[in-house]
């Protein structure tokens, strides 16, 4: 594969865009903002729904932003967002 610096570039800015969208909602989900509790108890899993998304979306983050681990933090990070 070739590496060019603009195809790290517009990696990184990917990697850390999706890391950054992903990191805002930990916020609501740790802190039992009304509106997560709302679409966790519609979805019959509050609280521990919330609880066990957000901490695979902060291992999705992580993983993001670990150079050798990215693409593991796209699936997951993908995996989440595409569950039903």
């Amino acid at each position: 594969m070739i590496d060019c610096k603009i195809h790290r570039t517009v990696s990184w800015t990917a990697q850390i865009l999706a890391a950054a969208i992903l990191g805002q909602t930990l916020f609501f989900k740790f802190t039992g903002a009304a509106e997560s509790r709302f679409i966790f108890t519609t979805l019959g899993v509050e609280p521990w729904g919330r609880w066990l998304t957000g901490i695979l979306e902060l291992i999705a983050v992580g993983l993001l932003l670990t150079p050798r681990a990215a693409v593991l933090g796209g699936v997951l990070g993908a995996g989440l967002m595409g569950a039903p």
